[in-house]
């Protein structure tokens, strides 16, 4: 979100049954910030890679972030993909395999996942 200073950022979640007891969870995360040329792309996801040396200072990282979400979505025999041209956006497409839970989510545990665990009351402001 730190490149999308003006916009919308979307994030799209949709699930497919791969057997009886595993499925596939679809995340598409998309915004309307500043976009990425090729050769940025395709070192995007290697450790300490920033798209180039302004983009560093004035927006901060270590180029750590997207090199630890691919290793995580690798761990979980998923797959990551980008999308992007400058100054149109981006749109990163990951997917993962999990077993099926046999308990069905309560709102209690929606509200908690939230950040409130009681949905009658709101949560503390720092």
């Amino acid at each position: 979100m730190k490149f999308t200073p003006a916009g919308w950022v979307s994030l799209r979640l949709w699930s497919e049954r791969l057997t009886g007891d595993r499925v596939r969870l679809n995340f598409e995360v998309a915004d309307s910030g500043i976009g990425m040329d090729a050769k940025v792309l395709s070192r995007l996801f290697t450790n300490f890679s920033q798209a180039d040396s302004s983009t560093t200072r004035r927006y901060g990282g270590t180029g750590l972030g997207l090199a630890i979400a691919k290793r995580l979505i690798d761990m979980m025999d998923g797959d990551i993909q980008v999308r992007s041209e400058v100054g149109k956006g981006a749109c990163f497409l990951f997917f993962i395999e999990a077993d099926v839970c046999a308990q069905s989510a309560t709102s209690a545990s929606l509200s908690a996942l939230a950040g409130n665990a009681n949905p009658e009351k709101p949560p503390a402001q720092h």
